[in-house]
């Protein structure tokens, strides 16, 4: 790894904003209103990641839901993992 290279952290770290309503709103690049960013020429989901920086890994197989309903949303209280079916 480059030493200049940051940490998936780093690059997440700053780009976002709490709100009132508690969500933490993503303010970078978003994909039909959920944040994304690249780590290492691999492209992300922000909330994924907010989830797996956060929390812990997500099961192979399942899906990260926002309870909040907001798909903008990083804040890992408002994440919860759930099947793609219950997702749906």
């Amino acid at each position: 790894m480059r030493s200049d290279a940051k940490t998936l952290a780093e690059r997440f770290s700053g780009k976002y904003l709490p709100a009132a309503s508690g969500c933490w709103d993503w303010l970078a690049f978003k994909d039909h209103g959920y944040g994304k960013l690249t780590h290492f020429n691999k492209c992300l989901y922000a909330h994924r990641v907010a989830y797996e920086l956060y929390i812990g890994p997500i099961p192979v197989g399942m899906t990260v839901d926002h309870e909040c309903r907001n798909t903008a949303c990083v804040n890992p209280a408002h994440l919860r993992v759930m099947s793609l079916v219950e997702n749906i």
